[in-house]
């Protein structure tokens, strides 16, 4: 079985468009000299910052392209199945 890990972030572009509100980063973080280095300052966003059902959207449109929804059946069906047996 093939695991796929997926990271899923917000993009600058997205950062603008829903004008969510910058926040100093942590200095004493150990990633924090290299987020400097890539984008010049080190400030963050809050992802909780976004409304339910947008973060809710977002997420499962960044999925969607992985999303089997046949392989999820078989799924489904073999876990009822087993749930049946027991």
């Amino acid at each position: 079985m093939l695991h796929l890990t997926l990271r899923v972030a917000l993009l600058e572009s997205q950062v603008l468009a829903y004008d969510l509100p910058p926040a100093m980063g942590k200095a004493t973080d150990a990633r924090a000299r290299g987020f400097v280095e890539r984008h010049g300052e080190l400030i963050q966003v809050e992802l909780d910052a976004l409304p339910p059902d947008t973060l809710r959207d977002l997420f499962t449109t960044a999925l969607d392209a992985y999303w089997d929804p046949d392989a999820y059946e078989v799924a489904l069906q073999r876990e009822r199945e087993d749930f049946d047996n027991l």
